[in-house]
């Protein structure tokens, strides 16, 4: 999904006014609100056309008429018919046709058609790609994709660039697709993301992407502002997998996402489809770095949801050497160059807010400019410095990222498609306290500055979106890959540098297609495991922020030993003891042709058992995993890696997850002699009310909540003596975990 939110409101279809009678000699009545359209997938009983293997074309036959008939039952009319991951339809209907199929037997669920937005130069090097480019294939070709069908599900493809095939049907590389925003057999591009995430994933030309010789098919779910509803992606999806398609995809690539639903029907058609032996890849989202910030499709169990990390990117410091020594907060913009690989001193001018005037007679030449960013082009701001020969940028303005300096770690602005080309000086934002001083120091005399940087690489971007899923307190995302100020493919034959989690994405599906090439015997769940098992865990962040690591081609290509699941769901935390513990276990096989001596081990405060096994080919082992922890006081999830590391061979990483999710109380007021009411909040689901027991200097009492409002209960704690009162709660979670909090 792009980093800069792009917000469109859709149009419902039309309906009509009811009309209401009254007496002639009344005064005229205002007529009868429309009914609001409601925009709703249905899901019907019974398994979808994948599901039937040989007889799935007779099936999708079958479906479209069972859907036709209840339609006609329901008085619905249906605007996307799903037949092939999903056993649905969408229509568009009011609250009351919503009501008559939810009553109509064989619906089992009616969902809202939620909208979905799309998330907006790959550094090959690092993730191994040129490594796999030089093995070959079982018939002897260099592995680049080559066979592969890559599904682009987004705002379509400017197959016209050169980089892309320069055309669109079989013999170029866009081999077909279909527009589902316009209903039409061209599924142009007229956005720009579709063709950025296109030259990603097989870009084969001044632009090389992960599967060069991948093809593709474009299918335009999203419109030209990158939005589009939830009925249309599926749409997109079941054209790109069904089975009688025949550029039928080997991978599918979703940079979109939208908010995350309990049984989502785009997450149920992704999960059908992987099920059919299709690797489905999506953005974990740009809501980060907030916790259970990924969103859906990327939140389902076996979709390989995709975070951000940075790579080739030069975080700009910037210090004052003179009159004083003062280091200022800086942000690199999307647009900057790296800034210089040693240190340089620069002298610095105020040439105030950047218009054509401010400049004359400054000599800029070589120098650092401070400008006050106001309302003029930003963009002219920074060609005029560039071409009038100055080094560095300082930029201030209150209006643009007021936080500088605030979060830690680097934080990054996606370059713009207006302004798609890099610039070649050094292009920063400071804060207001620093350009206030700035501007002191300049008023009394000259001010130095010395500019250097930090390489970034392997860094998680602050946008990135973090685990665990929503409601069901998954980890994910599944691993991380390249996002920030990546270059690749743009509308009209050009070039763009962009940042987010669809381009991260790109680079796991390009991924996927050549070990889909190179290991042709493997199944969707085994490239999908060999990706995450051979990623490379970054220092400093936990699995919810990275999940197995930053992708890595050769590694998942080598992989001698892959694991049954990607990650270890160990669920919620049993919160009612003062340790903690959890146990699950995760099948490692020898897919090599050699005997493998495994070792097993994991970090944080877990073990794995046994600590040695030697495997066949073909042959596995089951490692029990223990998590022993003492109760988070802050409620902090428990998390880690297991490795399975093979003596002279390759090492399958699998991440473990276990979700502490406590109480949150509230009491108003604080328990006095005139009584409180007391609020507890439960993020997980619940199988009970939480029993609230207050401990004062008369004793204990324990009462039992009833709902306040969805996810709060509430209840009314009694008088007492004056002195000291201590709330706390508990309660049961569905699953069976014992939730508990202190207030």
């Amino acid at each position: 999904m792009p980093r800069r939110a792009r917000v469109l409101t859709a149009l419902g279809a039309p309906v009509a006014l009811l009309a209401s009678l009254a007496p002639a000699n009344a005064a005229p009545s205002a007529p009868a609100a429309a009914p609001t359209p409601q925009h709703v997938i249905v899901q019907l009983s019974g398994a979808p056309a994948l599901n039937a293997g040989p007889q799935a074309q007779q099936r999708a036959t079958s479906l479209r008429a069972d859907h036709a008939g209840l339609a006609k039952q329901a008085g619905v009319k249906i605007t996307r018919d799903f037949t092939q991951t999903l056993n649905a339809m969408a229509v568009t209907t009011d609250s009351a046709g919503v009501a008559r199929l939810r009553a109509t037997p064989g619906v089992v669920a009616v969902y809202p058609d939620a909208q979905m937005h799309a998330s907006v130069d790959p550094d090959l090097s690092l993730i191994n790609a040129p490594q796999v480019w030089q093995t070959y294939d079982s018939l002897g070709k260099n592995v680049q994709g080559g066979g592969e069908t890559v599904a682009v599900v987004d705002t379509g493809i400017d197959y016209a660039h050169p980089d892309l095939g320069g055309g669109f049907g079989r013999g170029y590389k866009v081999v077909g697709g279909y527009d589902f925003v316009n209903d039409d057999a061209d599924p142009m591009d007229d956005n720009g993301h579709g063709t950025h995430v296109a030259g990603i994933v097989a870009g084969d030309g001044t632009k090389i992407g992960v599967a060069p010789k991948a093809e593709l098919t474009a299918y335009k779910v999203l419109d030209s502002s990158g939005n589009g509803y939830e009925s249309t992606v599926i749409a997109g999806l079941e054209a790109a997998v069904a089975a009688d398609n025949p550029h039928r995809a080997d991978v599918v690539n979703l940079s979109l996402t939208g908010p995350s639903t309990p049984d989502d029907p785009l997450e149920q058609a992704c999960e059908d489809a992987i099920h059919a032996g299709v690797v489905v890849v999506a953005a974990a989202g740009n809501s980060g770095p907030g916790e259970s910030t990924v969103g859906s499709p990327a939140e389902a169990p076996d979709v390989l949801a995709v975070g951000a990390s940075i790579s080739g990117v030069d975080v700009p410091t910037i210090s004052v050497t003179s009159p004083v020594r003062h280091a200022l907060a800086v942000q690199r913009l999307g647009l900057s160059a790296n800034p210089p690989a040693k240190p340089q001193d620069l002298d610095l001018v105020d040439v105030g807010g950047g218009q054509p005037s401010d400049w004359d007679g400054v000599d800029v030449q070589g120098k650092a400019v401070l400008v006050a960013y106001n309302s003029f082009s930003l963009s002219q701001i920074l060609m005029t410095a560039e071409q009038k020969g100055a080094a560095a940028v300082l930029l201030n303005t209150p209006n643009y990222y007021g936080n500088v300096g605030t979060q830690p770690g680097p934080d990054f602005a996606a370059g713009t498609p207006d302004d798609p080309d890099k610039l070649d000086i050094v292009a920063t934002v400071i804060n207001g306290t620093d350009a206030t001083d700035l501007r002191q120091w300049l008023a009394q005399g000259a001010v130095h500055v010395q500019i250097g940087g930090t390489d970034a690489t392997d860094q998680i971007a602050d946008f990135s979106a973090r685990g665990p899923a929503p409601y069901s307190y998954a980890l994910k995302p599944d691993l991380v890959a390249p996002g920030v100020e990546i270059g690749s493919t743009w509308p009209g034959g050009g070039y763009a540098d962009d940042s987010g989690t669809s381009m991260a994405a790109p680079h796991v599906a390009g991924a996927a297609a050549l070990l889909r090439e190179a290991h042709p015997d493997w199944t969707a769940t085994q490239v999908a495991a060999a990706l995450t098992g051979g990623a490379k865990t970054l220092s400093g962040y936990d699995a919810i922020t990275q999940g197995a690591g930053r992708l890595d081609v050769a590694a998942a290509d080598n992989a001698t030993v892959l694991a049954s699941q990607r990650v270890a769901d160990l669920g919620l935390a049993d919160l009612d003891h003062s340790t903690l513990t959890a146990t699950g276990t995760v099948t490692f096989t020898n897919v090599s042709r050699k005997l493998q001596i495994l070792r097993l081990s994991a970090s944080g405060p877990a073990r794995v058992s046994p600590p040695v096994a030697v495997l066949a080919p073909g042959q596995h082992v089951n490692a029990r995993l223990t998590v022993t922890t003492s109760r988070p006081a802050d409620g902090t999830d428990i998390s880690g890696w297991i490795h399975a590391s093979a003596v002279g061979g390759t090492t399958a990483t699998v991440p473990y997850l276990l979700a502490a999710r406590p109480l949150d109380i509230h009491a108003d007021p604080d328990p006095t002699t005139s009584g409180a009411t007391v609020y507890v909040h439960a993020e997980p689901e619940l199988a009970g009310p939480p029993a609230v027991t207050v401990t004062g200097p008369a004793g204990r009492t324990t009462a039992t909540t009833t709902v306040d409002h969805p996810g709060w209960w509430r209840v009314t704690v009694p008088a007492g003596p004056a002195g000291t009162y201590r709330v706390s709660a508990t309660a049961p979670a569905t699953g069976g975990a014992t939730l508990v909090g202190q207030g």
